[in-house]
């Protein structure tokens, strides 16, 4: 077999694929070549087509100890062809684990196809024990990132498609095989930051990235150290009052200050090894802020409010900001040596009218998703109607202000009204007893939960007067319950 043209050409694409960015052109191509010469299949039936392809190399070679014919080189091509297979053979168990794991998040099933894994790859080379523990957590890791960026990284316009091979790229790196040998436990150095105007999906798309972290395998416990939903934290600084920026991300020692009853634990002191802290609206952050960060960054350490011991932070940091970075820098709003620490990897966001000019099919795939996924209603006639209202000519060259938070909005109030106008506020309407009652008339029709109606309505007031206190007034609720719905 070591002299068998056809095999070796075959490892080697193999290896190509493993190091691919799956959401690349690229890889498309090298998968083609896997299963053959003349291949034009795309998509699951691609992906069908080189499982059956591979599961018949690794049937044939089978318990022949192929790699002792092998040199250095090929026996690495060798190795990949034998990763790629195992993780296509067991990629089902590894979506079931993880849809385990997204029911709960305080949920940690028992991985149970580890000794099947750990089987499988012995049968045909000497993995040992840690290493076998090694490709579990990276399979899965893998698999998990793969699932959670094609599921919310939504269109077809190079923009869409820009954005979901950068984010596989902040997982993994652009080279893998880097990532596979030295990086796998060690990107808490490489802090990211997301640029781009307000309501462009940075917030999903940092969700994205922590939830796509490591997480290391027990392979004596048959269990993955913790649920992947706990690897990410999340913290808005434009929500949390300035006096208490540095205890919510710091913490601080009882009687550190006025209103200090009780320690305090950061949210720094709360993420896990290798987990990640998303900073929103990191331009709010005042330079002493900056500063401590700054520290967290270059030494990875902190300390409380009110205390002088040290803590250790062994996460990664993901920050996002809709502000004009040259120009807060220029106005010493920003920190040179900050940004510079921020921003190991930068990512922009396009607006909404961008990605739409840029596809006939984004305002559709966007729709579609709002509806389907955020709005948990499954119905294809509401969709296309939805689509109609909202395709028309009228709004061609809109300019979406809010971008895709502006379209969730506009996706409620067509639900519930059966229009959209652009210069429509939910709750200025309210004011409008004919309008009020058109509004109710409407809901009768089409009903639609109170949660939603009730989230609808505050995401509206928040995009207009980007407040807390203001729509906490306009509504009568407090700024938690206020904040609750936003975050939903």
């Amino acid at each position: 077999m070591s002299k068998d043209i056809s095999d070796l050409k075959f490892m080697q694409n193999a290896q190509k694929a493993v190091y691919a960015n799956p959401f690349s052109k690229e890889r498309e191509l090298i998968d083609q070549s896997i299963v053959g010469e003349g291949c034009t299949l795309s998509g699951h039936l691609l992906v069908e087509k080189m499982i059956a392809t591979l599961k018949e190399w690794t049937d044939r070679i089978k318990n022949k100890k192929v790699n002792e014919t092998l040199d250095h080189k090929n026996y690495a091509a060798f190795k990949s062809t034998i990763l790629l297979a195992c993780f296509y053979e067991f990629h089902h168990e590894f979506d079931q684990h993880f849809y385990l794991e997204k029911e709960n998040r305080k949920h940690l099933p028992k991985f149970k196809s580890s000794e099947d894994i750990s089987g499988f790859l012995r049968q045909f080379t000497d993995f040992k024990d840690y290493e076998v523990s090694k490709y579990i957590s990276i399979f899965y890791q893998m698999r998990r990132a793969f699932l959670l960026i094609q599921s919310r990284i939504i269109g077809d316009s190079i923009h869409s498609n820009s954005i979901r091979k950068q984010l596989w790229d902040c997982v993994f790196t652009q080279n893998p095989r880097i990532y596979e040998n030295f990086l796998w436990e060690n990107m808490n150095d490489f802090s990211i930051l997301l640029l781009g105007p307000s309501g462009t999906g940075k917030s999903l798309a940092a969700k994205t990235i922590g939830e796509s972290s490591f997480v290391p395998f027990d392979f004596k416990q048959k269990q993955f150290l913790f649920n992947y939903q706990e690897s990410y934290y999340s913290v808005n600084l434009s929500e949390i009052p300035e006096s208490l920026l540095e205890s919510t991300l710091f913490g601080h020692k009882k009687g550190s200050f006025t209103g200090a009853v009780s320690d305090h634990l950061g949210v720094l002191r709360q993420v896990p090894n290798n987990g990640c802290l998303f900073i929103d609206e990191i331009g709010d952050a005042n330079t002493s802020i900056q500063l401590k960060l700054l520290r967290v960054l270059q030494e990875r350490t902190f300390s409380a409010v009110g205390e002088t011991q040290l803590h250790r932070f062994s996460g990664r940091i993901l920050a996002a900001t809709n502000k004009d970075i040259p120009s807060s820098i220029a106005k010493g709003q920003m920190r040179l040596d900050f940004y510079y620490r921020l921003s190991s990897q930068k990512i922009k966001f396009p607006s909404l009218k961008e990605r739409i000019q840029a596809s006939e099919n984004e305002l559709l795939f966007l729709v579609k998703y709002i509806i389907t996924n955020v709005l948990k209603i499954d119905d294809k006639n509401l969709v296309d109607e939805t689509f109609r209202i909202l395709n028309c000519k009228e709004l061609e060259q809109y300019e979406w202000q809010g971008n895709i938070r502006e379209l969730e909005q506009a996706v409620r109030q067509t639900i519930v009204t059966g229009t959209f106008n652009k210069e429509n506020i939910l709750h200025d309407r309210a004011h409008d007893p004919k309008s009020y009652h058109d509004i109710l008339d409407q809901l009768v029709k089409n009903p639609i939960s109170v949660e939603i109606l009730t989230q609808s309505y505050i995401e509206k007031l928040h995009l207009k007067y980007k407040n807390l206190s203001k729509v906490g007034r306009m509504t009568g609720l407090d700024w938690r319950t206020i904040k609750k719905y936003l975050d939903a």
